[in-house]
């Protein structure tokens, strides 16, 4: 499982919008809660990464998102996506 797209965005400025309209689509899947805070909120997020992958249906072949807007607060030195995903991501 992985996921593979995470609309990051403020408050008020159409993420919810955006979740809809992708949630929609036959071939993406969005998480329910629409947004889980996980890598933002969680203290224990290295370990729980069945528990973040739960709040996604089964739908093989689709696209995985979530978007939780807290995401973007997170400090750069603490920036926790790379270490679970197979991409390089740069900060």
């Amino acid at each position: 499982m992985r996921v593979d797209l995470m609309i990051i965005g403020a408050q008020k400025c159409g993420v919810s919008t955006l979740f809809s309209i992708l949630d929609r689509h036959p071939q993406t899947n969005g998480s329910n809660p629409k947004e889980p805070h996980f890598f933002s909120l969680s203290d224990n997020w290295r370990n729980g990464l069945d528990q973040y992958h739960g709040v996604f249906k089964a739908k093989p072949g689709a696209l995985n998102f979530e978007a939780s807007t807290t995401t973007r607060s997170i400090p750069c030195g603490t920036c926790r996506f790379g270490t679970t995903s197979t991409h390089t991501i740069r900060t």
